[in-house]
This record gives structure tokens, C-alpha cells and sequence, in this order.
């Protein structure tokens, strides 16, 4: 009987025979494809990698970035005119499931079954005035949890990325009163991905940011599948880890000390110099009372462009706010009194109408010596630099 039953349909079963062959063949033909681009992928990555971590930031000049730029120009593209004043150049790398997202879902799944690491790296270099003054590298990479390493049950993003600042905004995280000039951590709210950060101000040793910028690129070809942010940037998430399980030994900003106070030079959005022309008690929110001292802005030093020359705030005043040369009580603090004030103006008024929110040791009594502090960490803020140009602040 099965003589006859082969015999009877011989065209039928040669065709599930080459079929199958054929099945087999496109599976392994697309297997192979998979990994040689991931392969292309991550050789392209590491050299993208190295181009940007050779910059080094107010060192590298306009024609060593350009040198760059042409090397990726196939890859990257001019966010808006470049010219040596100002130009940012972003290179993008990525495999086809990162061009295509929403239709093609069932690639993904393809991908993942034969072993594919979808991934993408986005590199980023920013020219100020002839010199190189930010750079960036991050990556993206989609890890299907098989170890299930955070209860998630689909895909999710492993992200990674170390890119320069300008300013850190306050409140400052832990590790900025130990490296003043970068800081490490993990960012809350991420759904859906697991992620890690470092970020670096241009004045940072350089030995640090080449450190920063490490990531472990083998996360695109390697057999075991990178699930955490410690596979992809291991020293960044060590130290990260490190902080935070310290947290309590860490300095906090108890001392308003000349390091601090030039650091909130730096990251405060707005200083200005003010006078004191009034002082009278409010009561708080608590139905404490509270001091309220109305300030006129004499000169502006960084931003304050909502704070017109002349105008007067209110400002509620703790004796914490105070930094350096501190008054002992709120009661010393005279009308005529000028004070160095770090801030963020608020476009529209808070409650009872103040609307300037001081830092903590953001207010500091003028002297010359206290100025020049201040005035060297605003120096660093480059971006706020270039919006005061731009505004011709006087």
C-alpha cells in the first residue's frame, strides 16, 4: 500500500521534498545576512566610535571635525548651515528594523528567531567658533528578554549614551560634588527599556570622558544576548552602581563652599546682580512666616532675559539660600545691600507673584572676588554664552 501510495503521487512529494530544501536554504541564506550586516554593522559602529572619542573637546579645531564629517558624510547629515562659527553634524547607524518600526514588526520577529541584534547608533559632534565643543555617541539596542531580566514579557530598548553639556541643571545629582564635571546615573520613568547615562561638560579631564565613552559594541554580534545596561556600558553602570549604593557617604550641598558656588555659576539658567530694596515678613504656606525681600536687577551677568534691567521681584529668602560670606540672620540683610543672585525666572508667576526661584547658595554677597567666581563658572556655560550673544544683552 505505501508502494503504491508513493508511486501514486511522485510529483506531489518531490515537490514537498524540494520545498523543504528550498525553505531551508532561504532560512539559512537569511541567517547569514542577518549577521554579516550585523557584522558590517558593528565594524562601522567601533570606527564611529573611535572617530568621535579622538575629538577631544576645546582641543579638536573645525578642520579636524571636518575630517570627520567626510568620512561619514554617507551616513550623516548638517543640521542646518556648517560654517566654522557653528556646525552640528549627527551620523546615524542602523539595521533595516530600525528604518522600518511599524510595518515591520514580523522583521523583527524574523530577526530575533535567527539570532539578530537590531541595533542603532546615533553620534553627534557640535563646532563652536573654530573648535570642537560637543560630541556624543548613543546606543539602541532591541533585546527580546529570553532571560526575562525585569518581568518584561515582549521586546524591550537597551539603551546607552554619553554626550557633553553645557550645564548640569540643578539639583545636582549625587556625584557632581565629587567629579564636578560629569555625572553617571540611570533615568527614571524609562518604560519599556532599560537605560544608563553619562554626561560630561567640556572642561571635564580628558581621561575621564575617554573612560565615559566606553561601550562594549560586541553587544551587536555576540552570541549571548546583552540584556542590561551593565553588558553594554560596563563602567559607566559600575560607577553608577557605586554611587548609588553610597548615596548616604556621598558630600551633599551642606557648605556653600568657592567650588560650589562656581559650579552654580555654571549650571544655574540665570545670574544677575541685584540690590535689596525692602524686606517684610509673609506668611508661608505652612503659616509660618517667611521673609520677603524685594530685589531690583542691577546688571545681568548670564540669561535673565525674562528680568528686565531696572524691574523689580519679590523674593522669598531662607538662610540656606545664601552662599560664601552668608549673613548670620536674615535680620542683617539692609536695604541698599547688593547680592550676586544664581536663579531659574519662571515665565509666569508662581503663587503671590514669585516668579524667580532661587538656587540653593544662590545668593551670595557681592564683592569683586565673589564675582570673578561666579563669572568663571558662567564662562563655561557656553550654550548660555552664545543665547547672550544672540540677544545682545547689555
Amino acid at each position: 500500500m505505501s508502494n503504491y501510495g508513493v508511486n501514486r503521487f511522485p510529483r506531489l512529494f518531490r515537490f514537498l521534498k524540494y520545498g523543504a530544501v528550498l525553505a531551508l536554504g532561504v532560512l539559512l541564506t537569511t541567517a547569514l545576512l542577518i549577521h554579516v550586516q550585523q557584522r558590517i554593522l558593528r565594524g562601522r559602529a567601533e570606527q564611529l566610535l573611535a572617530d568621535v572619542r579622538s575629538l577631544e573637546l576645546r582641543k579638536a579645531t573645525f578642520e579636524d571635525a571636518q575630517q570627520v564629517f567626510r568620512r561619514w558624510r554617507g551616513f550623516g547629515q548638517y543640521h542646518g548651515q556648517c560654517a566654522q562659527q557653528h556646525c552640528t553634524f549627527e551620523v546615524t547607524l542602523q539595521d533595516i528594523v530600525f528604518r522600518c518600526p511599524g510595518p515591520c514588526l514580523f522583521l523583527l520577529r524574523i530577526d530575533e528567531l535567527l539570532g539578530g541584534r537590531p541595533a542603532r547608533m546615533i553620534a553627534t559632534i557640535g563646532v563652536q567658533n573654530g573648535v570642537v565643543w560637543e560630541k556624543s555617541f548613543a546606543v539602541d539596542l532591541i533585546v527580546w528578554p529570553f532571560d526575562n531580566p525585569q518581568g518584561y514579557t515582549s521586546e524591550y530598548m537597551l539603551m546607552g549614551s554619553a554626550d557633553s553639556v553645557s550645564r548640569f541643571p540643578p539639583p545636582q545629582q549625587w556625584g557632581a560634588f565629587v567629579h564636578p564635571n560629569y555625572i553617571v546615573g540611570r533615568p527614571g520613568g524609562c518604560e519599556g527599556c532599560l537605560a544608563v547615562y553619562a554626561r560630561f561638560t567640556p572642561y571635564a579631564d580628558p581621561a575621564d570622558v575617554q573612560r565615559l565613552m566606553q561601550f562594549n559594541l560586541s553587544c551587536l554580534t555576540r552570541w549571548k544576548r546583552c540584556l542590561v545596561p551593565g553588558d553594554i556600558m560596563p563602567d559607566v553602570w559600575a560607577e553608577q552602581s557605586r554611587e548609588e549604593a553610597n548615596y548616604e557617604k556621598l558630600p551633599v550641598q551642606a557648605a556653600c563652599g568657592s567650588q560650589v558656588v562656581e559650579m552654580l555659576g555654571r549650571d544655574a539658567e540665570d545670574a544677575g546682580i541685584v540690590e535689596v530694596l525692602s524686606r517684610r515678613s509673609e506668611a508661608g504656606s505652612d503659616g509660618h512666616p517667611i521673609q520677603v525681600f524685594t530685589v531690583r536687577l542691577a546688571e545681568r551677568l548670564k540669561r535673565a532675559t525674562l528680568w528686565e534691567m531696572g524691574a523689580t521681584r519679590d523674593l522669598p529668602l531662607f538662610e540656606n539660600d545664601f552662599g560664601l560670606a552668608a549673613p548670620k540672620t536674615l535680620s542683617q540683610v539692609r536695604p541698599g545691600s547688593r547680592f550676586i543672585l544664581l536663579f531659574t525666572a519662571y515665565p509666569l508667576a508662581v503663587p503671590k507673584g514669585h516668579d524667580v526661584w532661587v538656587e540653593n547658595c544662590g545668593v551670595i554677597p557681592f564683592s569683586e572676588s565673589h564675582l570673578e567666581l561666579v563669572r568663571r563658572g558662567i564662562k563655561q556655560d557656553y550654550e548660555a554664552a552664545e543665547e547672550d550673544e544672540a540677544h545682545a544683552l547689555p
